[in-house]
């Protein structure tokens, strides 16, 4: 499940926080809770860097370009995580913040003093989605907390507080010289209504590098060659389902470049047990999903055994 909003205005803190102080929780509801190293505002964006990964997306119309509120852009270690941009005089690719807030109020009324991040609800469900992973990129298996009635059925056909979509990551084992190639599989059952689910990716840029990595959506849930060019960048992708759709199967190939090292040219080797590459499936916020795991996959390094 992603983060629900509490009432009101569906607001998620940021406690402990006084201005710009740094190590303090970040609460997204059942997620876990990462701590914020420190973090910058502006008037309309939340920039915030954290301990561990957290995965954003906006499922409502955002998704396909229309606006929906403020931006939150949460940075973890060297990962770039869905759309970014590269700077042309170099350096560090610039992630490109999720939209979905309405406001951001810092309370020094309450105890200890508290961000209060709101979530736009101008549609009713607010489509701001949110998933945290540990340094591994593994989810939380499941829910513990704020279990209630507005829990439902959102698998047509299905047993109550049930519904599962997945993602998962197959790593090839000989891809092309000097690419890291995996395949990202996505499976969707049919929802109970209308419905956007967003998948994205992201990697870790000290290991690959930002401009020569590239994705596909494969013609079947089993190819493994694309049926033609590849899209620069991260998969930013949005499936919209209702009622009347058939569960859905996609795979997507996906190639990141490895980066070099500059004395010999050789490609950089990832640390044993190293995050490599994320993939997230987010759902609707009022979808109840069951289990937590599953929406998010990752690929790491090997361990010699």
């Amino acid at each position: 499940m992603k983060f629900r909003f509490l009432a009101l205005g569906g607001a998620l803190s940021l406690v402990g926080a006084v201005a710009h102080a740094s190590n303090f929780p970040l609460y997204l509801q059942e997620e876990a809770v990462p701590t914020v190293n420190n973090y910058a505002t502006s008037s309309n964006l939340f920039t915030l860097s954290v301990s561990q990964p957290v995965m954003c997306a906006n499922t409502g119309p955002a998704a396909a370009g229309a606006p929906n509120g403020g931006l939150i852009n949460p940075v973890y270690a060297n990962f770039v995580f869905g759309p970014y941009t590269v700077p042309q005089t170099g350096g560090a690719p610039v992630q490109t913040p999720s939209v979905g807030l309405t406001n951001v109020q810092y309370r020094t009324s309450q105890t200890p003093a508290t961000y209060v991040l709101q979530a736009d609800s101008s549609l009713g469900t607010p489509p701001l989605v949110c998933y945290v992973t540990d340094a591994n990129g593994v989810r939380k298996l499941t829910r513990d907390t704020f279990v209630d009635s507005f829990d439902h059925d959102y698998t047509l056909g299905g047993a109550a507080d049930v519904y599962d979509s997945s993602v998962t990551v197959t790593v090839e084992a000989t891809p092309p010289a000097h690419y890291y190639k995996f395949y990202v599989d996505i499976n969707i059952p049919t929802p109970a209504q209308s419905a956007n689910f967003v998948l994205r990716d992201g990697y870790n840029t000290r290991v690959f590098n930002t401009t020569g990595g590239a994705w596909c959506q494969a013609a079947s849930a089993t190819d493994t060659l694309c049926p033609g060019p590849t899209t620069v960048g991260d998969i930013n992708f949005t499936q919209t389902l209702n009622s009347s759709s058939l569960p859905t199967q996609i795979r997507f190939i996906v190639f990141r470049q490895y980066n070099t090292i500059p004395a010999s040219g050789a490609d950089i080797t990832a640390n044993p047990g190293e995050l490599l590459a994320l993939a997230a499936l987010f759902s609707p916020s009022n979808i109840a999903e069951v289990p937590l795991g599953n929406n998010v996959a990752a690929a790491t390094a090997p361990i010699p055994q």
